[in-house]
């Protein structure tokens, strides 16, 4: 008996299926067929396969097949079927029902910057009228589908009602690895299928947390780096390294007696490159970057209280 059920998504945006097999079909080809015509084979296992705008993934170890639409118009609005190749037959076992929705309410995109090490709040709709609807939250990957944040990560993201048909969810403990292309979505489970409409785009860029130091005191500038640069010269500029307009404050390789007011520790253990800078004055103020080869790290702006 096939098993029926409807699913709602909005034009433009992404919807995400995942359609239930019986374990005894694990080894089997599987296929999704649009209307009763067109049927797209999923001809590799545990990895995403593209077919235009349709990816799919066929994940033998959780007996379901993932599939994600992207850009929705409103010719995706269709019936799609999963199924399963038996022997000569094919055997489709379960039937979806997508609409495409032109609601305005989820046009919204934006962009977020989020401090390294706080917390970073994105606001989300979604349908109100569905109130078995899971809030959902999901992170592009390099070929732009949206899949699940690993749960060693979910912890640090915190879900919560503001008003009807909004939701908040707060990021804590912001690390480099959290920027990217995240989107909110409502989630509906059914027996054999659960699927994803996403709604709202939330870009998240990050940076540094400032350094604040006062006039005639001393500030320290930490550029953390990754391991296997632990034997390359580190950098730090005013203004972006390797540019005309940056201006080298010390390398890691420098003779530090050379700039009494500036000296430089590199603690390979730790992967962090920290410079200390003394008789702090107004015009030390503005942006460092720290780098290692062509690799820099997100400026860091030195503010300054001056004495008056």
């Amino acid at each position: 008996q096939i098993t029926s059920i409807q699913v709602e998504a909005y034009i433009s945006k992404s919807v995400f299926i995942k359609c239930k097999f019986p374990q005894k079909f694990k080894g089997n080809k599987k296929f999704i067929q649009k209307d009763s015509s067109l049927k797209i084979p999923v001809d590799e296992q545990n990895q995403w396969v593209r077919h235009d705008k349709v990816h799919m993934y066929d994940n033998t170890s959780e007996g379901v097949v993932k599939v994600f639409i992207s850009d929705l118009t409103t010719a995706d609005e269709a019936t799609y079927r999963c199924g399963v190749n038996i022997t000569d037959d094919d055997d489709p076992l379960t039937e979806i029902k997508l609409t495409v929705n032109q609601d305005h309410q989820f046009n919204t995109s934006s962009k977020s910057a989020a401090v390294i090490g706080e917390s970073v709040k994105l606001t989300c709709n979604y349908p109100e009228k569905h109130n078995d609807t899971i809030k959902h939250i999901c992170k592009e990957n390099n070929e732009k589908i949206c899949q699940n944040i690993w749960l060693s990560e979910k912890k640090r993201f915190e879900f919560s009602d503001s008003t009807a048909g909004v939701f908040t969810v707060i990021i804590s403990n912001v690390s480099r690895r959290d920027a990217g292309v995240y989107w909110c979505g409502a989630k509906t489970r059914h027996k054999h299928v659960t699927s994803v409409s996403l709604t709202n785009k939330h870009e998240l860029t990050l940076t540094m947390p400032p350094v604040v130091g006062r006039e005639g005191d001393s500030a320290e500038i930490k550029c953390p780096y990754d391991a296997k640069y632990a034997k390359e010269i580190k950098h730090l500029c005013k203004g972006k390294c390797f540019t005309e307009d940056a201006r080298n404050i010390i390398r890691s390789d420098e003779d530090h007696s050379k700039t009494p007011k500036i000296s430089a520790k590199d603690d390979t253990e730790l992967n962090l490159f920290t410079v200390t800078m003394t008789d702090l004055r107004a015009e030390d103020a503005g942006k460092y970057w720290c780098a290692v080869k062509d690799v820099l790290n997100l400026p860091i702006e030195l503010m300054i209280v001056t004495k008056d």
